[in-house]
């Protein structure tokens, strides 16, 4: 794909200064990522060409979970529009619908992206499917599940839930237990639940 720093960090919620600095570097160490820059007639930096490296081995790997179809490569990108799309391309493309995270900048942003993932786990209710297993009856399952998810501790985890909570992407609901005491057991995508509410009606 052909892409600039600055519009790669539109979609994270990242300046093109970090991506360049940061992001990037990272991607092209782990070998998940590779770039090379485009210049323009009077030697300019232009864009940059990226080959992600994990989906051209899965072409030949036949059910590859990265082998993905035409068909099935454009349902994941209009999901990945939904959740974090800007509202305006910086290659001058004109406006776009924008994402449910479009305007989320700096500190936690990416980290708030990777979280809203969670609507891959969520069924039609919006209820997202929680890890089993013990977990910290301080931080409750809803977060047990975002750290498994996001490979990263509790407190990161709680933190980008709160995000999320706060800008009413997510609900953690709660429920009663026999004690009489009221713990977060249940975690509910509302946009999901309004999707398919309205393809009901």
């Amino acid at each position: 794909m052909e892409t600039t720093s600055r519009e790669l960090g539109q979609w994270l919620g990242l300046s093109a200064s970090r991506m360049q600095s940061m992001v990037l570097p990272g991607l092209r160490h782990s070998g998940v990522v590779t770039t090379t820059t485009l210049t323009g007639e009077f030697g300019e930096h232009r864009s940059l060409e990226c080959e992600v490296l994990p989906l051209r081995a899965a072409r030949s790997a036949p059910g590859h979970s990265l082998a993905l179809s035409p068909a099935e490569l454009a349902t994941w990108f209009r999901l990945v529009e939904t959740l974090m799309a800007p509202r305006q391309s910086s290659r001058g493309c004109g406006s776009t619908s924008a994402g449910l995270l479009d305007g989320r900048t700096g500190r936690g942003a990416s980290t708030d992206r990777l979280a809203l993932l969670l609507v891959l786990e969520a069924a039609e209710t919006g209820r997202v499917r929680l890890c089993g297993g013990t977990v910290d009856t301080r931080r409750g399952r809803p977060a047990a599940t975002l750290a498994r998810l996001l490979d990263c501790g509790l407190p990161g985890a709680e933190r980008a839930l709160e995000r999320l909570e706060n800008a009413n992407l997510v609900r953690r609901m709660r429920r009663a237990t026999t004690s009489g005491l009221r713990h977060r057991t249940r975690l509910v995508v509302p946009a999901v639940t309004a999707v398919h509410r309205q393809r009901a009606l």
